[in-house]
């Protein structure tokens, strides 16, 4: 007969959570980075969306649209934890710096033409 030890199968502090009320620093750490590229996701999908229709292509428009709802509704659930509105607040944080900076430099445009400028310099 084996000997059974029930030291080592006690059940964590919130045994039916569906989460643990505190996360380990990795998974904390994940949290806040899956907030960041879900938002990035989002933009994109919207711009994409936004183009998809300006090309008169509604089906690539309701594909980008649908995976929008999708990333939006993921981002919610992350949201729904509390801490992660830290993340999607420096988030925003960094968005507005760098929109404030793009503005005040005369909202350049041509980005498309910078690799032949580089290259004929």
């Amino acid at each position: 007969m084996l000997p059974v030890t029930l030291a080592h199968t006690a059940q964590p502090q919130n045994a039916g959570a569906p989460y643990p009320r505190r996360a380990p620093a990795p998974q904390a750490a994940m949290l806040f980075y899956a907030v960041a590229v879900f938002v990035s996701f989002l933009v994109g999908l919207v711009a994409m969306a936004r183009f998809a229709r300006r090309e008169q292509k509604p089906a690539l428009a309701w594909v980008n649209g649908l995976a929008a709802a999708a990333v939006a509704c993921t981002l919610v659930v992350n949201l729904l934890r509390g801490w992660p509105m830290l993340s999607l607040a420096a988030t925003l944080l960094i968005a507005g710096g760098l929109y404030a900076c793009w503005t005040r430099a005369g909202r350049p445009t041509g980005i498309e033409d910078v690799e032949a400028q580089a290259e004929a310099a």
